[in-house]
């Protein structure tokens, strides 16, 4: 059996938040947004503008930091009191994740709009949960992925370049574990034997991150858009469809969160 999951709907382009009510128009009309305040301050304008423009109702929740239960559950109780249609979860990969846990809690969709490419959280159906001190506790899997992810190409290279080379890592390992399920037909964590159509994303998405991997560094360094930086943005992203087709091979950054939790109950 091969079981495909993906997105819903990806879409990508310098400046797309400033059409963010036409994409969240087919899916709702009323939207709670989770984000850290300092990036919300950087952000909302032209999201407060597009939503109006479309009538769309929204509010704020404040992300603290971390991914944990806590914060999925107080979202979640929101997002039932209020009757929302969907969350919209702003930030790096804990922002991401936390939306996803969230948005499964109440029983809603979820779409991301990444801020960083440093790993392959927005469009995957997963998460990696933490404890309030951030220590890793868990991993989710949901029935679904995101309904939506927007990727705000110029946001992307606006990010610190250390968020770039740790997404390219990410990657890297993404797809030497994806040849070695294939290699030896090694059955996935959810039973499932490996298919040859993640295994080709997954080494599509190798190829181009060793072809455009040194122009999209410099392009970020420099924070302007290029060729280059776009179809690294994108594979990046695109790479967690590879261990969804794969129906559960263990992600990069699940398989760090429990290397660090093994870590920390070494010191302990």
């Amino acid at each position: 059996m091969v079981v495909i999951k993906s997105p819903g709907t990806y879409m990508q382009a310098p400046g797309i938040l400033h059409d963010i009510g036409v994409h969240l128009k087919p899916l709702g009309n009323n939207f709670l947004f989770l984000c850290r305040q300092g990036r919300w301050n950087k952000v909302n304008e032209p999201i407060i503008e597009s939503m109006a423009r479309e009538k769309i109702t929204w509010e704020y929740e404040e992300f603290e930091n971390e991914c944990c239960y806590p914060a999925m559950e107080k979202a979640a109780s929101r997002l039932k009191a209020g009757r929302f249609d969907g969350l919209v979860a702003i930030g790096g990969a804990k922002a991401c994740d936390t939306g996803k846990g969230a948005a499964y809690r109440g029983g809603v969709k979820s779409i991301i709009i990444p801020t960083t490419a440093a790993s392959d959280a927005p469009c995957s159906g997963s998460a990696v949960v933490f404890s309030p001190e951030g220590v890793p506790d868990s991993i989710e899997r949901y029935p679904s992925n995101p309904a939506l992810v927007l990727v705000d190409s110029q946001i992307i290279a606006n990010a610190p370049v250390i968020y770039l080379i740790s997404g390219m890592g990410d990657a890297v390992a993404t797809f030497f574990e994806a040849r070695i399920h294939h290699d030896y037909q090694i059955l996935t964590q959810r039973g499932f034997a490996a298919s040859l159509t993640s295994y080709s994303l997954a080494e599509a998405c190798y190829k181009i991150l060793m072809r455009y991997g040194r122009g999209a560094i410099s392009a970020v360094q420099s924070h302007t858009l290029n060729r280059k930086h776009c179809h690294m943005s994108k594979s990046l992203f695109s790479i967690s469809l590879s261990s969804d087709f794969r129906a559960g091979f263990l992600p990069g950054k699940e398989a760090r969160a429990w290397h660090n939790r093994k870590n920390y109950a070494s010191e302990r």
